[in-house]
């Protein structure tokens, strides 16, 4: 497995020894098909191939979060600013973006805003190494589906990340079931 520098600002509580005594520990069964269908999947909750941009105008957190989701499996996108972010948004398929809330151009907070305006479907998990109260309550209620304060715990913005998955996949589900 590749080593990567992960920088300062992303800490990441694994360690390898806690990898490899878990994976020791789960009783293997060859006989079982290792295929599983996309609903026994998401059940697991395995979004593995889902598709997150992260948006950051520092490159060194941009470039850590975007290693460790690729490591969890997700495809990753970068933006630098929030112009980018809503230009790559509109021409890919985004599952779920992750923002910083401070930057220049356009800022998280307005990103988030066109975000919800104009994708609904679209969850934001917004980041700041400012973050007070006032900004969480307001980012809460400008839509996002969380609010997280850097340095970023990488296993507590993973476990965010598959609930938000988690949740667009069932509001998605509700809608084709309305139809």
């Amino acid at each position: 497995k590749k080593q990567t520098n992960k920088p300062a600002a992303v800490k990441n509580e694994k360690t390898a020894d806690k990898k490899v005594e878990a994976s020791s520990a789960e009783p293997q069964n060859t006989s079982v098909s290792k295929d599983t269908s996309k609903a026994e999947k998401r059940a697991e909750g395995d979004f593995s191939g889902k598709n997150i941009l992260v948006v950051d105008d520092e490159i060194n957190i941009r470039r850590g979060l975007a290693m460790g989701l690729e490591d969890e499996g997700y495809n990753v996108y970068e933006a630098g600013d929030g112009v980018d972010a809503l230009k790559q948004i509109a021409s890919k398929d985004v599952d779920l973006v992750i923002t910083d809330l401070k930057m220049p151009e356009m800022t998280g907070d307005e990103l988030l805003k066109s975000i919800t305006a104009n994708y609904k479907n679209i969850p934001v998990i917004v980041l700041t190494g400012h973050g007070t109260i006032e900004n969480a309550v307001e980012t809460m209620h400008n839509g996002a589906y969380d609010f997280i304060t850097k340095p970023i715990n990488l296993d507590h913005l993973f476990l965010i990340v598959k609930r938000a998955l988690s949740n667009r996949q069932l509001i998605l589900e509700h809608s084709m079931l309305k139809e």
